[in-house]
This record gives C-alpha cells, sequence and structure tokens, in this order.
C-alpha cells in the first residue's frame, strides 16, 4: 500500500516538475561565485597581545615594591613565624639584614600558595589554547 503512495506521490512531483521551466545560470554566474570566495576567504591579521599589560606589570611592580620598603623601613612590631624562621635557616645572611619580624597566619600562607598553583596552572592552559588556536597550519 505504501509503494502505490510512493508511486503517485512520484508521478505528481514529475508533473508539477514538468511545468516550471529549468532555471539556466548567468554567463558570469562562475567569476561572481569566485570573486565573493576569494573576498570571503581573507583571514583577518591576529596581532600579539601579552595576557598582562605592560601598565598592570608596572603597577605590580610598584605595589611590591612599596609593600617591601614598608616592610623594610617601617617601624612594625610583629612576631616572628615559621616561614621567616625558615627562610632563615636557608638564607643564613638574611639575618644581617634589618628585617623587622612579621607572623604570616597559615590560613594566607596557604592562600597565596594555592593561588599562586592554579595561576600557574591557569597560565599554561591559557598559553595552550591560544597556541593551538592561532597556530599556522
Amino acid at each position: 500500500m505504501e509503494r502505490k503512495v510512493d508511486k503517485e506521490l512520484d508521478k505528481l512531483t514529475e508533473k508539477l516538475l514538468k511545468d516550471f521551466s529549468r532555471e539556466t545560470p548567468s554567463v558570469d554566474f562562475t567569476t561572481k561565485v569566485m570573486a565573493r570566495l576569494e573576498v570571503s576567504s581573507e583571514t583577518p591579521v591576529i596581532s600579539y597581545s601579552p595576557l598582562i599589560s605592560k601598565k598592570t606589570w608596572a603597577v605590580l611592580a610598584v605595589v611590591i615594591t612599596s609593600i617591601f620598603v614598608y616592610l623594610i623601613f617601617g617601624n612594625i612590631q610583629i612576631e616572628d613565624s615559621w616561614a621567616i624562621s625558615k627562610i632563615a635557616y636557608l638564607w643564613p645572611e638574611v639575618n644581617t639584614l634589618v628585617l623587622p619580624s612579621f607572623k604570616i597566619s597559615n590560613a594566607f600562607l596557604y592562600g597565596i600558595v594555592g593561588f599562586t598553583i592554579f595561576a600557574g596552572i591557569q597560565f599554561f592552559l591559557l598559553k595552550n589554547h591560544f597556541d593551538k588556536r592561532f597556530a599556522l597550519h
């Protein structure tokens, strides 16, 4: 039964298509299509831009330098922590410097270490992503 319906539909479509005239492309159809392809195939020029700009690096350098200057020359009375004692053990000359003793809480120290590790992983993943994306084949 389905075959009869299919055959009837085929006959109907053939009759409908016979009534329509076939369209022929213009003489310069190929050149027009190729001109559009050439225009659209132009790739945009991608210039390198770093993740962290020079202005951001400058601001970070000023902030970190000012923190160290404040720690060295400021009048800070903070207890000694195990981090400073470990540094002094590994680098004995640090005891000869006039550095104020300061204490870093364990939670802050773990946070800084965790942030550093995850930031390093993120930079590595982003670098690989952009290297693959902008690689020349």
